[in-house]
């Protein structure tokens, strides 16, 4: 599943933090020996100003979220996905984020992932169109969406969706 995301470069210390935290959890993650796959338990937050902009438009921060897994060479950061990348893994799941936008319990955990750098992507489709990322749709910022797959360990990552696709 392949989501075309139109990503704005806006950078926060709060999106900077993912990264930061990915690199966090790598230099402290058990045996430096280890070198087999890991997985990723993915939960999902939103900020409560965005919820609350939800609402006033008629929506709600409880839908589906549809997310996908992609390798960091596969990935442009201020873009998504580039043509042609292959998923490592896809989930859509249910998500309640309202009052206050989450983070959510851990609403996906991937299959076995070797230790690399990943983007977790993807969009809420608030709207019900069923189509999740089209206009008005919270959607992730690649920026602050950066994480390292621990090796032989399960790595949890909340995935933000910072914005709204315009």
């Amino acid at each position: 599943m392949l989501l075309s995301l139109l990503v704005f470069a806006c950078t926060t210390e709060a999106e900077t933090g993912a990264a930061d935290t990915a690199a966090d959890t790598a230099d402290s993650g058990g045996d430096s020996a280890a070198t087999g796959p890991g997985t990723l338990a993915i939960s999902v937050q939103m900020d409560d100003d965005m919820v609350a902009d939800l609402a006033e438009d008629g929506e709600s921060a409880h839908a589906m979220v549809s997310g996908s897994i992609y390798i960091e060479t596969d990935v442009e950061a201020f873009s998504g996905p580039i043509e042609g990348a292959v998923s490592l893994g896809d989930f859509t799941v249910d998500v309640d984020l309202t009052p206050d936008g989450g983070p959510s319990a851990v609403i996906y955990t991937s299959e076995p992932i070797d230790p690399q750098i990943v983007y977790v992507l993807g969009c809420m489709d608030t709207d019900v169109d069923l189509e999740c990322g089209s206009v008005g749709d919270p959607v992730t910022n690649p920026v602050s969406n950066k994480v390292i797959v621990v090796a032989e360990a399960e790595t949890p990552f909340t995935m933000v969706l910072g914005l709204r696709r315009p």
